[in-house]
């Protein structure tokens, strides 16, 4: 039988910062800032390239609408999917802005 790790989902928390907090850095946060960071990257390396057709600005552009796209994601998902207040799902948006893709949850938002 496979055994699931049972490990902190919290890689460290920080704050309170301007009245939130602490914010909690998960460890899929950390995936999501290493993922997004690898892929603009490797888009600006392949658009600076003499064959590209693609500006340094379209992929800054790209992978700024796609991480808007994973917050709006997470946003629904918590309101629509898990029926959580919308009251405490904009604490956790606002405290996502303050902590960047890192803090994904607010102070009142539950873990």
């Amino acid at each position: 039988m496979l055994h699931y790790p049972g490990f902190n989902p919290v890689a460290f928390e920080i704050g309170p910062i301007f009245g939130f907090g602490p914010l909690q850095v998960r460890w899929y946060g950390i995936m999501y800032l290493i993922g997004f960071g690898a892929a603009w990257m490797l888009a600006r390396w392949r658009a600076s390239r003499p064959q590209s057709t693609w500006k340094a600005n379209d992929v800054d552009d790209v992978v700024f609408y796609a991480m808007l796209g994973v917050i709006n994601h997470l946003v629904r998902e918590l309101i629509h999917v898990r029926g959580e207040d919308p009251g405490d799902v904009a604490d956790a948006a606002v405290a996502f802005c303050l902590g960047g893709v890192l803090a994904t949850r607010g102070p009142s938002a539950p873990a």
